[in-house]
């Protein structure tokens, strides 16, 4: 399945091509290259080593490397031997592929094709947000997460660039990776988040499920290992969690597996755990030990909520150990799971990342998020039942299956235990506790992707004869989803596809001055100990502060296109309030930004941030102050 998984790219390259879209076309072009070569590297790790988990997230490691080198010919070296490792891998491929194989692949390309065809029809990291930007609706969280990413990429530093490079308390395991892929295909952060996010890290995703499932339950025969896909698919476009006017969205169960890049990067570094959990069946090594620390450790960063469950996994996985283990092997595995959460602890609390976003209000994302008109009793009922669907499934099927004595034993016993304990612990949180934003969602979905690898295994644990009529019937009611959502959902997502890639890049306002000026000082190296000060005199950049939405996003602007820090460009308070409070650490930026400096006092301020220059942008033109 893995050499499907840098097909994905070749449709809309083709489109991109059939529309004269070079700009897009050359973009993804890298991105298939680099799919390309991420497969080779994953093969080769997989054939030494027998781990799906440990071949996915080394070329991960790779990547987040990028994001530290900053010695060119290190880079080359690189980027060769990734190039020569394609060619070594390909080669093997032509000389074992088979028939049965080709088809595989084929089925495997089909479906990551049409589950990822979604994607397009989301809000962020689109392909046309360059054309956003342009017009002034970009997403400002896109833009917020793009800012950090772009800090991280020029100077290692977890900031969003507002005034130096001042320190912000957040997790940033997604951004790395940006800054890695935008450093290693030579794209602009704004294109590793418009053009490399989604068409790497989506179809990875569903790769990773898929390659846990085939872990966990493997698939004895090629046609099982079809319908798993079959169910999976029924499982993303028929159950309605793409679809507004469906009943599991309409109950908040929404497609966060498409929308948020954290969120998507530490699922897919969770599934890597989850395989890399498998292969400690025999005695742990040092290696082992370092590697399990190495993957919940980048979970963490990328989701604290992932991580949390990551290390709930590992305890489950340490309690229910295989009968028969030595009392040495034993206690390595209690050793292990006190170190691992004590690097969690300490890292947690050095990021504190729901400082002022969460206090005790019980069902306010109930009463806030979930559209209904039933009563506060059935809502609620209905509300768990839905929103938790996917982990209360799993639940059954494992009950059921352990009620057979040919099946016991086929589901570990930690993953049932664990699956209770995510849902548990989710439910708590999202029907007591108001987190800022609906967030919330990101603890109490975890359970979903918990469930999903043991739920496309279904037709696996259905094949002997008695059984043949219950299997079927699914069968036939995931046809029936397939065909009451799936249709619309793809076509959309083709429309918007084709309406992104159309979007217009070359639009002449008041923003593009500005936008132009900082591509400018993003490809000028001689820049890189610059600060760039846009004064509160440009109203056409800063919009009507306090009335204007979109003076939200021009702050992040600045660092995010320049990938250069700002120097008094913190929003103002009636901006963006939530920005200017403690919880980002704006220590009076806010309204200090607000006022106007003179050239000296704008070189004495940089000095102090470490930075030896400041950049003074207007629409009229640049000046350098040294």
């Amino acid at each position: 399945m893995i050499w499907a998984f840098p097909l994905v790219c070749l449709p809309f390259l083709f489109l991109a091509s059939y529309d004269h879209q070079d700009y897009h076309f050359d973009l993804l072009f890298k991105v298939f290259l680099h799919n390309l070569g991420f497969a080779s590297f994953v093969s080769f790790i997989y054939r030494k080593t027998k781990n799906f988990g440990l071949s996915v997230l080394l070329p991960i490691v790779v990547i987040l490397i990028f994001s530290l080198i900053t010695i060119p010919l290190l880079k080359v070296i690189l980027i060769t031997s990734i190039t020569g490792l394609v060619f070594y891998e390909f080669y093997g491929v032509l000389n074992s592929c088979s028939l049965p194989g080709v088809i595989s692949i084929f089925w495997s390309f089909v479906f990551l094709v049409i589950t990822f065809l979604p994607f397009f029809s989301m809000e962020f990291s689109q392909l046309d947000s360059f054309s956003r930007l342009l017009q002034s609706y970009l997403n400002n969280d896109t833009l917020y997460h793009l800012s950090i990413s772009a800090m991280w990429k020029k100077y290692q530093f977890v900031s969003h660039g507002l005034h130096g490079l001042g320190e912000l308390a957040y997790h940033f395991g997604s951004h790395v990776l940006m800054a890695g892929a935008s450093s290693l295909l030579n794209i602009s952060s704004l294109e590793s988040y418009s053009h490399f996010f989604g068409l790497f890290c989506v179809p990875l995703l569903f790769l990773s499920i898929v390659g846990v499932s085939e872990e966990y339950f493997p698939s004895y025969k090629n046609s099982i290992f079809y319908q798993k896909l079959f169910v999976f698919a029924g499982l993303i476009l028929g159950s309605g969690i793409l679809v507004p006017t469906s009943l599991l969205y309409r109950y908040a169960l929404w497609p966060g597996l498409y929308q948020s890049e954290s969120y998507i990067v530490s699922l897919i570094l969770f599934m890597a755990f989850l395989s890399i959990l498998k292969g400690l069946s025999e005695p742990i090594t040092y290696l082992k030990g370092i590697g399990l620390i190495l993957v919940l450790l980048l979970v963490s960063f990328s989701k604290v909520s992932t991580g949390f469950f990551g290390l709930s996994c590992f305890g489950f996985w340490t309690l229910f150990s295989p009968q028969g283990l030595c009392r040495k092997e034993k206690l390595k595995r209690w050793i292990l799971l006190g170190i691992v959460s004590l690097l969690l602890f300490l890292f947690v609390r050095s990021i504190n990342p729901t400082k002022g976003d969460g206090f005790f209000s019980p069902f306010h994302f109930l009463n806030t998020y979930v559209d209904s008109t039933l009563p506060f009793g059935p809502k609620l009922f209905v509300f768990i039942l839905l929103h938790f669907l996917f982990p209360l499934l799993a639940m059954i099927l494992y009950i059921s299956l352990n009620a057979k004595a040919s099946y016991q034993r086929v589901i570990p016993r930690w993953w049932f235990y664990n699956l209770v304990f995510m849902t548990l612990v989710g439910a708590v949180v999202i029907l007591s506790l108001y987190v800022l934003g609906g967030s919330g969602f990101y603890v109490s979905n975890v359970s979903m992707y918990m469930a999903i690898p043991l739920l496309i295994a279904f037709p696996q644990f259905f094949t002997k004869n008695n059984f043949s009529f219950f299997k079927y019937t699914v069968f036939i009611f995931i046809i029936f989803l397939l065909g009451l959502y799936s249709p619309k959902v793809i076509l959309t997502g083709v429309l918007d596809f084709r309406r992104e890639l159309n979007a217009p890049l070359n639009i002449d306002n008041q923003l593009s001055i500005y936008i132009e000026k900082l591509n400018l000082i993003r490809k000028d190296e001689r820049t890189i100990n610059s600060l760039i000060y846009i004064p509160r005199s440009e109203i056409k950049f800063w919009k009507s502060e306090g009335y204007d939405p979109t003076c939200r996003s021009a702050s992040f602007i600045i660092s995010g296109i320049a990938e250069r820090p700002a120097i008094y460009g913190w929003p103002a308070d009636a901006c963006y309030n939530l920005l200017c409070s403690d919880r980002f650490q704006s220590n009076g930026l806010c309204e200090k930004s607000i006022q106007s400096y003179g050239d000296n006092e704008l070189l004495i301020e940089s000095r102090k941030l470490g930075f030896s220059e400041v950049i003074i942008l207007t629409k009229n033109g640049m000046k350098t102050l040294r």
